[in-house]
């Protein structure tokens, strides 16, 4: 679904007249090509609101990468199924606990000297990420869910002997259960609230590559090391017949300093 259409399916704002005093955000449209389809993104500017008077508390736990391994080898121990997961426009469907005021966004029409109050949240806004863990959270309590002590974006659902463990990075996130039933029980109890898609084919995930191998799972990060290795200049790149300083990670100055020395 587009992401216009779904603000009107959401219901995500209304208008009203301007709000003396109040920090009217302007809006940006973010274009990206996806492998499968075109997308768009509305992007509330959020850099406007100051810390203390338009906004507080902007705090979102992420996970572990400990974790989501922890979940893996629990997996293949028990011998569980594994699901990627991945909720579609995220943000747009979580709660707003302070008014936020926008412009119209440009392509769209309201009524004049009118504005936009939003219902629900936006990407861009400066509360967003912590809006959108709040609401994770509560609908994951509702169907039974606790979060770890340890890493509060790992969840864990248990009901009699079956089991379920939910590793959560924003809107991407991985879950491994002992029965189908309890994953039938998940799925409905999500999808409510939630626009979640569920797949068994596990290639990626928050840029981590994931291939199954005879042993188990094989993590990797090539497209981020390629991306380093781009961004880094050849000009300050050099190999060394000796074998790096264990914990060493030199500053850019350092690497700089070393370079012109030679």
């Amino acid at each position: 679904m587009d992401e216009d259409k779904v603000f009107d399916v959401l219901d995500l704002w209304y208008a009203l007249s301007i709000v003396p005093h109040e920090v009217l955000l302007s809006t940006k449209w973010v274009f990206v090509d996806k492998p499968e389809h075109y997308k768009a993104r509305l992007v509330a500017r959020g850099f406007k609101p100051s810390h203390g008077i338009n906004y507080y508390k902007t705090f979102a736990p992420t996970p572990t990468f400990n974790t989501l391994k922890l979940l893996f080898s629990k997996a293949l121990l028990k011998q569980w199924p594994i699901r990627m997961l991945n909720v579609k426009v995220a943000f747009l469907h979580s709660i707003i606990y302070k008014p936020v005021f926008l412009w119209c966004p440009q392509g769209m029409k309201i009524q004049k000297f009118k504005v936009l109050a939003l219902k629900e949240a936006l990407y861009g806004a400066k509360q967003a990420t912590s809006w959108w863990w709040l609401h994770v959270r509560e609908v994951l309590f509702s169907i039974g869910f606790t979060s770890n002590n340890e890493d509060p974006r790992t969840y864990t659902l248990i009901k009699g002997t079956k089991k379920a463990i939910l590793w959560v990075h924003v809107d991407d996130g991985a879950i491994t259960e002992s029965s189908k039933e309890l994953m039938e029980e998940i799925t409905h109890g999500t999808k409510k609230k939630l626009k979640v898609t569920w797949d068994e084919n596990i290639s990626s995930l928050v840029g981590i590559l994931i291939e199954k191998v005879p042993q188990g799972y094989k993590f990797s990060q090539t497209d981020l090391i390629n991306e380093l290795i781009q961004l880094t200049p050849s000009n300050v790149t050099s190999k060394s017949p000796y074998p790096s300083i264990v914990n060493f990670n030199p500053t850019l100055h350092q690497v700089l300093k070393s370079h012109t020395s030679k």
